[in-house]
């Protein structure tokens, strides 16, 4: 069973420490608030248009992101 090549993707599970889900706990209600704020003065068209730009992004290649902003900051140490 170990020497068969795994497929499908790493599955990854991360825990906040008990700081980490005290100030999540602070932070998010008052972020929450704040996005709601923001999304008031947004037409239901415009929202829906944000919705699908998002639903879009969401979709691009994370990895590659992380590639490029990892490289991109192997280049700024360098100059």
């Amino acid at each position: 069973m170990r020497d068969r090549k795994r497929q499908g993707r790493q599955i990854i599970i991360w825990h906040l420490t008990p700081l980490g889900q005290k100030f999540i706990g602070a932070v998010f209600p008052k972020h929450a608030k704040l996005v709601k704020a923001f999304m008031r003065v947004l037409d239901a068209r415009e929202k829906d248009s944000l919705r699908r730009i998002c639903h879009k992004l969401r979709k691009g290649d994370v990895r590659k992101f992380v590639e490029e902003i990892t490289l991109e900051d192997a280049d700024d140490q360098e100059a």
